[in-house]
């Protein structure tokens, strides 16, 4: 984010807000930081709202899409992922492990994805119960 011009690196954070990845999350603060531009500014702290579902509200349909698994066009992925979600911990704590493994070793990109979407998913879930967090079409 510290390349290019200021209208670059505004539409860069909102991009990143949009696309909904925890993971950009510290390079979005350490621009914030750096970042001289009101614009510029206002755009990464936009971004970073959304990104940590903060006082800015979404659509409920956008929070229920970012309760899926990040996309992936692998079948295999695809497969091992759908019977994850099939399973409950610590009920299967031992089926899940081994899947785990056997995504890790199939796709370790997607792993890595996989594994940050699942440590936030819980903060998502409890965002759809906060009305200050999600609103719905019949506010």
């Amino acid at each position: 984010m510290e390349a290019g011009s200021p209208e670059v690196r505004s539409w860069s954070a909102w991009a990143l807000g949009e696309i909904g990845l925890f993971e950009g999350v510290n390079p979005l603060a350490r621009a914030l930081e750096a970042e001289r531009n009101p614009t510029v500014r206002r755009a990464i702290g936009g971004a970073l709202k959304k990104l940590r579902l903060e006082p800015t509200r979404d659509h409920v349909s956008t929070v229920i899409r970012r309760l899926r698994p990040p996309p992936t066009g692998n079948e295999r992925t695809q497969l091992i992922v759908q019977n994850l979600a099939s399973l409950e911990w610590p009920l299967e704590k031992e089926a899940i492990v081994e899947l785990r493994k056997r995504l890790q070793q199939t796709d370790p990109d997607y792993f890595r994805a996989y594994m940050q979407w699942l440590r936030r998913k819980p903060s998502i879930e409890s965002a759809l119960l906060d009305r200050k967090k999600v609103y719905s079409d019949f506010e």
